[in-house]
């Protein structure tokens, strides 16, 4: 708090001090100082001041903490900070879940930071991982959902076969082109399977997700 004393009738300039630790807030404060013109009686004015503090976004390779890319923004005391993930998988990096419990992660993988009150780092990690072992990877994943499902039921757990892969591989590409159980070329899923090797009764669940 400051005080000057003006004749009455005058003007005067008042100027912000600087104050250690906190910046004039520039959302309601023009500029660092303001004339009152034809002052007559006591006034008060106040000079509004806030914090600042950096929140750094870093994209990580998760195997050898590498930063991808990296960028800093200036976030107000007490605003919220939210940023995207990165699409990376033209370079075969599939992002990780969130590890830190002070970010918040909504349903498009979007991070953010609520009241900032101090410098923050916000880390995505990605695995690098190829199509192919990723592929395999939620070939596993899936076959493990279906048999935990299966067991809370009672029946026995399948197994992977690498000839109803083949064929399924062959079927996602062939329904791109006409999505029916019926192949483009003529001829049914269960004519693939057979050419393939595969004996026995068939059935084809297809899914235009």
């Amino acid at each position: 708090e400051q005080i000057v004393n003006v004749t009455h009738g005058d003007s005067v300039t008042l100027t912000a001090p600087s104050i250690q630790g906190y910046v004039l807030d520039d959302r309601v404060e023009p500029t660092n100082s303001v004339t009152l013109n034809n002052v007559t009686e006591s006034q008060n004015y106040i000079f509004n001041y806030t914090r600042k503090f950096n929140v750094t976004v870093n994209h990580v390779n998760a195997d050898t903490n590498a930063i991808l890319s990296s960028e800093s923004k200036t976030v107000y005391e007490g605003d919220s900070f939210a940023t995207p993930w990165k699409n990376m998988t033209d370079q075969n990096y599939f992002l990780c879940r969130n590890d830190d419990p002070t970010v918040t992660v909504d349903k498009n993988g979007q991070r953010s930071i609520n009241n900032v009150d101090q410098n923050k780092t916000i880390t995505f990690k990605y695995k690098k991982i190829s199509l192919d072992e990723l592929r395999n990877f939620m070939r596993q994943k899936e076959l493990a959902w279906l048999n935990d499902y299966r067991q809370q039921n009672g029946v026995a757990p399948m197994q992977f076969n690498d000839i109803v892969q083949q064929a399924a591989d062959i079927r996602a590409k062939e329904l791109q082109v006409s999505f029916s159980h019926y192949r483009p070329d003529g001829g049914t899923f269960q004519d693939l399977l057979e050419s393939l090797g595969c004996y026995g009764a068939k059935g084809e669940n297809i899914s235009q997700t």
